[in-house]
């Protein structure tokens, strides 16, 4: 079979994309550094799984409720880092506020989905928003869906008093 294998990485532009077969090895990819980027080191804090608790990084604020992750007393690592905005031609990202969120348990098994709600909370400047032709009550949350190359939307509420996107 046939795979197309992407790369990214902190101020790196994603890959355009490599056919490779299961057969083969000693691929390389390219990648182009953004000009200008530093990485920064991702925020990493445990939380009790039948807990829940708050991850916070800058203007990003994450919300888990008690049994979200779990109902056992063993801590949930949380690592929560800025990354590059992905392009993709349905929506365009703020720069500041894409972040990547990974959940692994007390095994080191990746956790992809909750019992329950977690609320995020972004709070952003509005310098960073387009200047003409935009309004910020349009602002969205959104997730990059691998597998499309799109950015697809989920429920939130714009505060523009307080510049949050929840």
């Amino acid at each position: 079979s046939t795979w197309t294998v992407y790369a990214d990485a902190p101020c790196y532009t994603r890959s355009t994309g490599t056919s490779t077969s299961a057969e083969s090895s000693g691929v390389n990819i390219t990648l182009s550094t953004v000009s200008g980027c530093s990485a920064i080191a991702p925020t990493v804090q445990g939380v009790t799984a039948s807990a829940g608790g708050q991850i916070a990084r800058n203007d990003f604020v994450i919300d888990i409720p008690s049994n979200s992750l779990g109902t056992s007393n063993s801590t949930v690592s949380m690592s929560l880092s800025t990354t590059t905005p992905r392009f993709a031609p349905n929506a365009t990202a703020l720069d500041s506020s894409v972040q990547r969120i990974v959940a692994t348990d007390s095994n080191g098994q990746s956790i992809s989905s909750l019992y329950s709600k977690a609320t995020l909370t972004i709070t952003y400047s509005e310098s960073d928003l387009p200047t003409t032709g935009f309004d910020e009550n349009n602002l969205q949350a959104g997730y990059f869906d691998e597998t499309t190359g799109q950015w697809e939307a989920i429920a939130s509420t714009v505060n523009t008093t307080l510049n949050t996107l929840t």
